[in-house]
This record gives structure tokens, sequence and C-alpha cells, in this order.
């Protein structure tokens, strides 16, 4: 038998295959699209925020949170997993509730006016990613929204806050995740994680040297390096 009326046999049985699939002239419904999936988990502390409240928006191109796309809280050690799903791109975390503040051993709350917030980017493709939300995380906020309102995409301004931070701290600060302030916990910690904590213990002792807010001392830090390279070498 010829190629050419191989050809033909082989067009012959899809299209019948084809119309063998179709009943009273209508086709069957294609399925639906899978469901697209971001696994986030990650640890709230300023000092760990046990029982908090974690809200995850979709970012505007400002950087602003718009559509909430997931929440959830965090448990005894201020760690949360969540699932967003049916997006992809920039997301604004937001945590709030109480903590034990290192410096002055005083149970402080983070309220809803004044969230700890952190920018990260998921894909919805099914991959987990890991995002501590801290006043390091903020910090990198507060810079993204500044290049934002500059001209940066958003998505690209929160990349490079993250980075710029993390380079500056020597930890990332997204993927590492901070543990509680205890002999124990930071005997069991690897060293990013210890370096995290005495990063965020540095920052209580300025606010309380400086008789501010943690949203005001951030806000110290964005405007100097200075507070920023006294957190770094408090590490050491």
């Amino acid at each position: 038998m010829k190629i050419g009326e191989l050809v033909k046999m082989a067009a012959v049985a899809v299209i019948m295959a084809l119309f063998a699939g179709c009943g009273g002239g209508s086709s069957t419904p294609s399925p639906p699209p899978a469901t697209s999936k971001t696994y986030a988990s990650g640890t709230a502390s300023a000092g760990l925020i046990k029982n908090g409240t974690i809200q995850i928006y979709a970012a505007n191109s400002d950087g602003s949170k718009g559509t909430l796309l997931a929440s959830t809280t965090t448990d005894s050690q201020g760690q949360y997993t969540v699932t967003v799903q049916n997006y992809q791109g920039p997301v604004v975390i937001e945590a709030t509730g109480s903590y034990v503040d290192e410096a002055t051993s005083a149970t402080t709350t983070i309220p809803a006016s004044a969230p700890l917030r952190a920018g990260s980017m998921v894909s919805g493709d099914g991959s987990s990613i890991k995002i501590a939300v801290t006043p390091l995380t903020e910090l990198a906020y507060r810079q993204a929204v500044a290049a934002a309102a500059g001209g940066t995409p958003i998505g690209t301004a929160i990349s490079n806050a993250n980075n710029q931070v993390s380079s500056t701290f020597g930890i990332d600060v997204l993927q590492v995740q901070p543990v509680e302030a205890t002999q124990t916990a930071l005997e069991g910690a690897t060293m990013d994680q210890r370096a995290y904590v005495l990063a965020l213990a540095g920052i209580s002792q300025m606010s309380m040297t400086g008789n501010l807010s943690l949203t005001d001392t951030i806000g110290h830090m964005m405007q100097s390096e200075a507070p920023a390279t006294d957190v770094t070498t408090a590490q050491n």
C-alpha cells in the first residue's frame, strides 16, 4: 500500500473518531481548566505573632492592596499555611496580632491600621513558597512602594526591594523563617534564623531607645542607612 493511501486512511480514521464523540450534532463539553494554586507558608514575627491574622491581597500597580485572595491565622509558633487560588502575580501579605517585644518584654499589638507586610510573587503553578512577614519585609515592602511611585513596575520593585534588604542584612528576608528568641529555639535554629532573630531584637531595641512605635522605627530605617547598619552589626 502506498504512503499516500496510508495517510488518507489515517485521516478518515481521525474524522470518524471525532464524529463518534458527537451526539445529536453537539460536541461533548470540554472539562474546565485546572484550578491554579500557589501554596504559601511562613512565619509572622517581630517577636512571634501567635494566633495572629494573615491576609493575602493582589497587589495593585502602585503596591497598594487590591482583591483579598486568602486569609488564615498563625499558630502558637507564629506560623501560617494558606492556599492562593486562581491568581498569579504580585501580592501583599499582611500580618496583624500581638507579640512579646524583645527589648521591653511587653505584649505589643500590631493593629489592622498598621500591619506588618511583605511583598512577593505567586506563580499559580501549584508550587510552594515561603514568605516570612517581619519588620524587615515591611521595610522592603515600603521600598517597593516608593520604587513603584517612581515608575518601576510593582513586580520588579518588589523583587528588587526584597533582594536589597536581604543583601543589607545578610539573610533572605522572605525565605528564612525566624524562630522564638528562647535558648531552646535558638539552639535548634540555623545560623540564618539566629541572625534574623538578632536583627528583629535590634529593631525592638531601636524602638525602645528612641521611644518609637515599630512602624515609626521602620520609617526611620527608610530614611537613613544608619539604623540598618546598627542592626546588621548586632548580628555579628
